[in-house]
Parts: structure tokens; C-alpha cells; sequence
């Protein structure tokens, strides 16, 4: 575990914080604690079990540090057996050190999900691995890819099933602003978890308006 890192699970064994989670095949690198929980949760409610979960510490994949924790625990899943895929979670990486860690998933053999919250999809995608944009995202590949021989899909279909959770939520979202009076135009949002605030940073960050935090991207 590198420097801030809070949580890991290591063959079953928690370090520091961590949630009570069943065996299975997908393993964890993750540079962001809350990241880290929320995957293996979301997993976890799939009925997909892990084999590690590795937190590495939010500085890790900073300039400053080079991803040097990162890259020991990759080398570790790709032997592992128990580990048929293998996910990498981020908070907004250094752009050096995402072509660093990706040259060394390139040479992984087994299927690799990135989810470096802010870094250039294609990036992942030229590295062999399968871009996740968000946490859930992330979940739903890993999930796709343990559930069919760890890397017999292309993860379309899991992304597909996302989009449609996401339409049958219109109506609600369209109620809940009907309820909205004239004065009332700002969203708020509280995090418990700075990968939270990130993310939701950069899902809102289309929008015309201004986005302000105490955690911003830039």
C-alpha cells in the first residue's frame, strides 16, 4: 500500500478500510479509496466476487510519485490465478503516467478495465484495455467480461444496458424539476469520498453553466 492509501483486500484479508465482499475473479488495482469501494461494491450487488483489491494511494499516479505502486500489483494479478480480469481505478491522473502504466497493461494477458477518471478514453483503448468513463461503467464491464470467460465480449452490450438504465430515469428526473419553483436554480452536491466529487465533475462539466467546488478538476 503507497503513501494515503486506506483500504485494500489481499486474499481475502482487509487492510485498513474495507467492506465485506465475496471471492471471485476480478481483481483491483486503485489509486482511489473511494473508487476502490464503490466498484467492488457495485460488483459485489452484480454477484461478481474478488480476487484483490489493491489501493495504491490517491498520490500515486501523480507526477511526483510515477505510478511505481500501480505498476508492482499488475505484475502480481497477472499471476495470480484467481485473477481473470483486472480493473485499474484513478482519480485525474498525470498524463505521463497514464502512458506509463498502459504501456504495462498492454502486456498484460488477461483483460484490463481502466477507469483514470479524465484521461482520454482512446488512450485505454490503444493500450488493449476496456475504457470505463465512470465508476458504474467500470462495474458493468468487469462484470460483463467475469460473467463470460473473462474476455469473450467486447463490453457493448453492458455499456447498452447502461444507456437503457439511464432513459427510464428521464420521467423522474422530469417530475423532479417539475417540483422546482422559478428562484431555484442551483445543484449542490455532497460527497462523502473525493472520487465522488470528481466524477460528478466531469459528468456535469457539459453543461453552460458554472461548476464550483472546493475539490475542482483544475
Amino acid at each position: 500500500m503507497g503513501p494515503d492509501a486506506g483500504t485494500a483486500i489481499i486474499n481475502g484479508v482487509a487492510l485498513g478500510f474495507a467492506n465485506a465482499l465475496p471471492r471471485g475473479p476480478v481483481g483491483l488495482v486503485s489509486a482511489a479509496g473511494t473508487g476502490l469501494q464503490a466498484v467492488t461494491c457495485g460488483l459485489a450487488r452484480a454477484g461478481v466476487g474478488i480476487s484483490q483489491a489493491i489501493g495504491v494511494g490517491g498520490r500515486d499516479l501523480g507526477e511526483a510519485v510515477g505510478g511505481i505502486m500501480m505498476l508492482q500489483p499488475l505484475d502480481a494479478l497477472q499471476a495470480d490465478p484467481e485473477t481473470q480480469v483486472v480493473v485499474l481505478i484513478s482519480k485525474p491522473p498525470a498524463q505521463t503516467v497514464v502512458k506509463r502504466v498502459l504501456e504495462r497493461v498492454r502486456d498484460l494477458r488477461k483483460p484490463a478495465i481502466v477507469c483514470f477518471l479524465g484521461a482520454d478514453p482512446a488512450l485505454a483503448e490503444a493500450g488493449g484495455a476496456h475504457p470505463a468513463t465512470t465508476l458504474t461503467q467500470a462495474v458493468a464491464l468487469a462484470a460483463d467480461l467475469a460473467g463470460t470467460g473473462a474476455g469473450g465480449t467486447s463490453g457493448g452490450n453492458a455499456l447498452a444496458g447502461l444507456e437503457a438504465a439511464a432513459k427510464e430515469l428521464l420521467p423522474l428526473a422530469e417530475r423532479e424539476r417539475a417540483r422546482l419553483t422559478p428562484g431555484q436554480h442551483a445543484l449542490r452536491g455532497l460527497f462523502a469520498g473525493g472520487t465522488f466529487c470528481y466524477e460528478a465533475q466531469l459528468v456535469l462539466k457539459g453543461l453552460p453553466e458554472p461548476i464550483y467546488g472546493n475539490a475542482p478538476l483544475n
